[in-house]
């Protein structure tokens, strides 16, 4: 059962996430995913998110995005999960050295795209 009903403030968000990911189970996840996706797609316009499976990939990324600023433990939680992994990171648990070097490689390829 989700205890939220605005998905506006991605720390309201990731907060109701982890107490799913700690004691839901895949309904929780799948009506989670839902409500949120359908809340990004309802809240964007349609050229920046043409579908609600768009809106379903921005609410893995923002996820995954949002766990890479917590603890390993929440962040593999939250990676378990909903599948959400860090867009520049994925998986790994870089140190500081790698995941300057990342941010600044991914930043340099937007930069010139």
């Amino acid at each position: 059962m989700i205890k939220i009903d605005n998905f506006d403030d991605i720390a309201i968000v990731f907060n109701e996430a982890l107490r799913i990911a700690l004691h839901g189970d895949e309904e929780d996840v799948q009506e989670f995913l839902e409500l949120y996706s359908l809340s990004i797609y309802n809240n964007s316009t349609r050229s920046d998110v043409p579908t609600l499976e768009k809106a379903r990939e921005i609410a893995l990324h923002n996820l995954g995005y949002y766990a890479g600023y917590h603890e390993y433990h929440v962040r593999v939680l939250i990676e378990k999960a909903f599948g959400a992994v860090h867009p520049i990171f994925g998986s790994k648990n870089p140190t500081p050295e790698e995941a300057f070097k990342l941010g600044y490689e991914y930043g340099s390829k937007r930069r010139h795209s």
